[in-house]
């Protein structure tokens, strides 16, 4: 598929009008069946998948930060063997 969106430029060449057009048709296509994006367990279908996709590629256009998951930490108390005591 091509990497036009809503506010790219227009198309230049008879290829990427082409290329358009063909993409435009899989779309249609797709939007008379109901599918599963991304292994999900609802089933998306005409409006509903345009609205999935706007939304997807809102995420794309949108501006991301890397953050790390903060990390969980946990101390686990030795446990005392039978007959000895605890180091200090």
């Amino acid at each position: 598929m091509t990497n036009h969106h809503p506010g790219a430029a227009a198309p230049e060449t008879a290829d990427e009008l082409a290329a358009l057009r063909r993409d435009a048709e899989r779309y249609r296509w797709l939007r008379e069946r109901a599918l599963r994006l991304q292994g999900s367990d609802v089933w998306w279908q005409g409006g509903y998948l345009d609205m999935r996709v706007d939304t997807g590629l809102g995420h794309v256009q949108g501006d991301y930060t890397v953050e790390p998951e903060p990390r969980r930490v946990t101390r686990n108390a030795p446990k005392l063997t039978k007959g000895k005591e605890p180091r200090s």
